[in-house]
């Protein structure tokens, strides 16, 4: 039994879920501001801690934000996808998203010790998404050359995702790639609408 899982699809192909993109990302951009704020760096970045709420948006908000997230699937999901549907019709056996997941992490086991003895139902089994993997995520950003800034430091300064972060996993590289509304690719969520 896993007590702490990663999200994956239908396939079992993990991917991370928007809200959680855009939630590292609103810590980090909240941890920049607060520090361009307390450093006296508001007119040089043109950024104050108001600037979070104008690219994150606030809880209960109901106009749209200046940022919109996407899923983040794996960089190879398209190539990845036609071989899952041809598994799924050819070796249904092997091709459970139960069995798929496993090529994408692993489990950690961990207790507590207390005394030099493990504590009673301490033992928990965590899947961790294996080092290397690559994920792509959607971010739209309305016009703004301010929040663009703040979204560019948040996005530098991010070092770790999901949980267990405080306690070394998660370690993360994160980085903006412009492209132009025509060049980007739909996300697999997209996909699966326009297929209907």
């Amino acid at each position: 039994m896993i007590d702490s899982d990663i999200v994956y699809d239908a396939y079992g192909l993990p991917f991370i879920p928007a809200r959680r993109v855009k939630g590292v990302l609103r810590e980090m951009a909240e941890d920049v501001a607060h520090a361009v704020t307390h450093a006296g760096l508001q007119k040089k970045y043109d950024l104050t801690e108001r600037s979070v709420a104008d690219l994150f948006g606030e809880q209960g908000q109901t106009a749209a934000a200046g940022l919109t997230v996407d899923n983040a699937y794996l960089a190879e999901y398209e190539e990845l996808q036609p071989w899952m549907e041809w598994a799924k019709l050819h070796v249904p056996h092997l091709a459970t998203p139960e069995n798929v997941i496993t090529v994408f992490t692993d489990i950690r086991r961990q207790t507590k010790i207390e005394n030099g003895v493990a504590k009673d139902t301490s033992f928990r089994q965590i899947r961790v998404l294996k080092r290397g993997l690559k994920f792509n995520s959607k971010i739209m950003l309305q016009n703004s050359n301010a929040l663009e800034e703040l979204l560019k430091l948040a996005v530098g300064v991010a070092r770790a995702f999901g949980g267990k972060r405080n306690r070394g996993l998660g370690k993360i590289h994160c980085q903006l790639s412009a492209v132009k509304q025509n060049e980007i690719p739909a996300t697999p969520n997209e996909q699966e609408a326009q297929n209907g």
